[in-house]
């Protein structure tokens, strides 16, 4: 039976705090409390906001989290899972479910629009007849063929030596993939006819001569045309990525700049809430071992500040803003996870500021997505639809 819940978020005391740190890479002033979008806000007009969440059934059940979550519409939700648990398709909200693929053992980790009404998913199957592939294209008809699969680009241009297929950027003809497990990418520019060799070393800091770098993306992002993304690796601190001015670079060569010297960890989460012009990033410090130690900063490149989160909030695994951002979603977990559960947060201001929900969801929450004044957070055996 379905759970109806409606919240109040809790009146936070942290939200729109500036305080001196070294969160500024480039040495500026932590002082400043602007960034380039506008203004850092105080707490909004209302401490209470009146959200509506509803309990849905989880299409991955208990054999795996919720990694992919892409709604088209109010009502056409599309849900990747963990543990071989596939892809699920819901055109009422995600009150029910088909499975797409039945019985490929599947693994969804990212589902994108791949242009002209049809859609990817980004993962592996491991059984049927697409085992191997890595991305997967749906077509206008709600055909599924193979675009990726695993195997030694010497011998055929669409595989590629990477464990999986952990997130995939679209730009007109051009594809991006990123392995889940390390930095390795494979690209394409015929919109998925043929594919390079896996490649680890495409950051900006490689083209130089004596120059290395190889990091992980865990999120990737489209603006413009342009690929963005964050991640890093767990003892560095976290990055963000974005296009090669470098004079050798190559459309897929991306640079990278360190968003805090002070923090160390993965960017795991990554959203825009206006076009490109700045950026919400999360994750967690582990430097803090045992205790709450979750991150966001916002900015730009060169002017990032962190954004105060809370005395419990210990990993920021996901961020999503509706289509002209004035509504934010981030989701992770709390510190202790066993006892103290998921977060939701709320932003109605660009990412600025940032109120908890008193929701008491369970921990391991991975995925949030939002459209119009709706949103959906997934995790582990959870679906939860909310609403403005």
């Amino acid at each position: 039976m379905t759970l109806l819940w409606t919240l109040l978020a809790c009146e936070i005391t942290w939200l729109g705090i500036n305080r001196q740190d070294d969160s500024n890479p480039s040495g500026g002033d932590d002082t400043q409390t602007t960034w380039d979008s506008g203004e850092w806000s105080g707490t909004w007009d209302s401490a209470q906001l009146p959200i509506e969440l509803v309990e849905l059934s989880a299409p991955c059940k208990d054999q795996g989290p919720i990694y992919a979550l892409h709604p088209r519409s109010e009502q056409e939700l599309w849900v990747g899972c963990g543990g071989g648990a596939g892809l699920h398709h819901s055109v009422d909200g995600g009150e029910s479910f088909t499975e797409e693929l039945p019985g490929a053992d599947l693994y969804v980790f990212d589902i994108q629009e791949g242009g002209g009404g049809t859609l990817l998913a980004c993962g592996h199957a491991y059984a049927g007849d697409l085992e191997g592939s890595l991305l997967l294209r749906r077509s206008e008809e709600g055909d599924w063929r193979s675009l990726l699969a695993y195997g030694d680009n010497r011998e055929d241009d669409d595989l590629a030596y990477i464990s999986n297929c952990g997130q995939v950027g679209v730009s007109g003809s051009r594809l991006m993939v990123f392995s889940n497990t390390i930095g390795d990418m494979t690209t394409s520019t015929d919109g998925g006819s043929s594919w390079t060799a896996a490649e680890r070393y495409w950051g900006e800091a490689n083209l130089d001569e004596g120059g290395y770098s190889a990091h992980q993306v865990l999120q990737l992002a489209v603006v413009d045309g342009d690929f963005y993304g964050s991640g890093s690796v767990i003892a560095e601190p976290p990055r963000f990525f974005m296009p090669s001015d470098h004079a050798q670079a190559q459309w897929f060569n991306l640079a990278s700049e360190v968003v805090s010297p002070t923090v160390t960890g993965e960017a795991w989460a990554l959203a825009t809430p206006d076009g490109g012009a700045s950026w919400i990033l999360g994750g967690r410090d582990q430097d803090e071992g045992a205790a709450a130690s979750g991150f966001l900063f916002g900015g730009a490149p060169g002017a990032w500040r962190r954004i105060p989160v809370g005395p419990e909030i210990d990993i920021v695994r996901d961020i999503a803003f509706n289509d002209d951002g004035s509504l934010g979603v981030a989701v992770g977990d709390r510190y202790p996870p066993t006892a103290k559960g998921g977060f939701v947060l709320i932003s109605e201001d660009g990412g600025r500021s940032w109120q908890a929900l008193d929701a008491g969801l369970p921990a391991n929450l991975q995925r949030v997505s939002v459209h119009g004044s709706t949103f959906w957070v997934g995790g582990e055996d959870l679906l939860v639809r909310g609403s403005w």
